[in-house]
Order: structure tokens, then sequence, then C-alpha cells
């Protein structure tokens, strides 16, 4: 005899419409851990109801994913539009990669067509990985509604590009602020002479040079990923390479490329390869200072940069925002190795 979901998970105590519904049936696949459950309702089940319950799940019986399909016994009254937000927010749980292309984007609804329009680039990244399809099931599974889901991105403008590089200005303030209290920690509990030797063997230069390009500290104890391996979830990451040309919207190839920004900054803009890979490192510093920082990275033989791997809606791909660069005489064949 089927049950309601009140009384199979009891434990689960929030009030959610989820509780009244039936459970028909629920599937295990051990192979890649996910959990199915087969629903019928008399109630329509909001996206947060579900979000909600999804996270209980997962947590409760430490799951990988689950699978909720509901059936209504009644025919579901919705709107789209009011419920768009929550929808974002849902999607963005399951694939944190979204958060920075679908954020404040608005959608239109015409018969069984559904219009995103987004405020950054992102289109080609979105279909590549399924999204839409993705937001077609929600659709269903919540609504009883099939439906095709398209993104538009032709209302792209120079304003959204700089709020974008305000943000990312603003993450790396932070980024530099924690570098800052963290040096200072060390400062406090090794020695300058413990300091000089851990220097000069992290970074394979010599003593009378400063490695130190961009930053408050040569010294980087976080290991070293291979670009390959950098996605848009890797965070916090360190890399090692040598800088590689690219080419400019002119068609000239440069080692490195600025731009000024807002508040007297300059975005500083340099490839990396390591053997494996390339990758976009982007750096913010102060105008009085971009120069010499151009300069160096130019004239240098090798690069150990920390940063955060994100994904650039406008570049349309995964960069690296770049709090430290030091100066190595490493070069991307010996780190390929390592």
């Amino acid at each position: 005899m089927a049950q309601l979901a009140k009384e199979i998970f009891k434990d689960y105590t929030e009030q959610n419409i989820i509780l009244e519904a039936q459970i028909d049936n629920v599937n295990l696949f051990k192979k890649s851990n996910i959990l199915e459950i087969n629903l019928t309702s008399e109630n329509k089940i909001s996206i947060r109801d579900l979000f909600s319950f999804e996270i209980y799940l997962k947590k409760r019986f430490n799951l990988s994913g689950i699978k909720l399909n509901i059936n209504y016994t009644t025919i579901i009254d919705f709107n789209l539009e009011n419920e768009w937000e929550d929808i974002v927010k849902y999607v963005v749980y399951k694939y944190p990669s979204t958060k920075a292309i679908l954020e404040n984007t608005t959608i239109s609804v015409q018969d069984r067509k559904v219009t995103i329009y987004l405020k950054v680039k992102g289109k080609e990244i979105l279909e590549s990985r399924g999204i839409n399809k993705v937001i077609e099931r929600i659709i269903e599974v919540l609504y009883a509604k099939k439906c095709v889901v398209e993104f538009d991105e032709t209302n792209q403008n120079e304003e959204k590009q700089m709020e974008y590089l305000k943000h990312l200005e603003e993450i790396a303030i932070e980024d530099a602020k924690k570098q800052i209290i963290e040096h200072k920690k060390e400062e406090k509990t090794e020695s300058k002479s413990n300091s000089k030797s851990e220097t000069e063997n992290d970074t394979n230069v010599s003593a009378s040079e400063n490695p130190l390009i961009l930053g408050r500290s040569a010294k980087i104890k976080e290991e070293l990923v291979q670009i390959r391996d950098i996605t848009v979830d890797s965070g916090k990451i360190a890399l090692q390479g040598e800088i590689a040309l690219s080419s400019t919207q002119d068609g000239e190839f440069v080692l490195v490329k600025s731009k000024d920004v807002r508040n007297g900054k300059v975005l500083v803009m340099f490839n990396v390869y390591d053997g494996t890979n390339t990758i976009t490192c982007k750096a913010f510093c102060e105008s009085d200072k971009a120069k010499k920082i151009i300069e160096r990275l130019e004239n240098s033989k090798g690069l150990k940069v920390l940063g955060n791997a994100q994904f650039d809606p406008y570049a349309k791909e995964v960069v690296v925002m770049s709090n430290v660069v030091v100066e190595t005489r490493r070069n991307a064949k010996n780190n390929k190795t390592r």
C-alpha cells in the first residue's frame, strides 16, 4: 500500500507540501548513488519545496543526487515568470558554474516556447552543458508542461561588462585583504632567515632578485595544479608555467594585454602555458604600478600564480583571477613532469 511522504520521512520537520504527496515507488541507483522518487500529488509543489526536500534527502542519506518525478491528479495553475527567480536558484544549486550567467536573467513565455534573456554572454556554455534541457525537465516535472527553452544574449552592452569588471575587482580586493592578514600571521611566527630561505627555494630565483611581481608575499604554499584539470569549481588554486602569446582585436600577438577600468585601476591579462594546457590569468593593479608589472611579466622566464578559478561570461571561458604572481626559473616542461 502506498504511503504519504510524511509517513516515510518522519524526521523531516519543515512545513512542505511534498509531505502530503503519495510515494509511488523509490529506486536507488547504486553505481551513481542517485535516489529516484516517484510522487503523486493533488496540490502544486513549489520549486522552493522541491529544493528544500532534495537538500534534506542528500544530507540524510549521503547521496550524490536526487531525481524527483511528480504526477499531479489535477491541472496545475502556475505563472512561470513569478516562479523564475526560484527556478534559477534551484538550477544554480545543481550546477554552481551557471551562477554568473543565469544571475539577473528575465524570461518571456509564448505558448510552449520559453526565452531566457541573458545579461552576460554565455549562451554557448549553457547549451553545451544542456542547461536548457535541464530547465525544460524542471518545468515538466513541476508544472506538467512540456516546452522548449532558448537563450537570448543579444542585449549585451558595455555598461553590463563594466559592472561585471567592478564585481571582479571587489572580489580581488577581498582576496587581497585575506592575503595581507595571512602574511602578517606568518611574519609573527617565522624568523626573517627562515622566510628568506623558503622564498628562495619556493621560487628558484637568486637572493639578489625580488621574485614577487604582484601581491604581498612571494610564498605560495598551495599545491600546484595542472591547467588541464582546472574547472569553474576549482576555487582557489596555484599554477605554474610560462607566458604564452595571445591575440588582440587587431590581430596582433602580444604577451600581456591591459585595460583601464574604474577607480584608477588597470586590468592586466596574460595567458599561462604549463605543458598541459593554456589558461588566461587576470589581475587588477594600480595604474601607477601597471607599467612595471607588465614589463616584469613580459620579461619573466616563468611564473607561479595564485588565484581563484571562475567562469568569465564575457570571454566565455574559465579564467584565473590572480592575487599573487611570482617570477620563477622553472619552465612549462619541468612543471609538466612534476
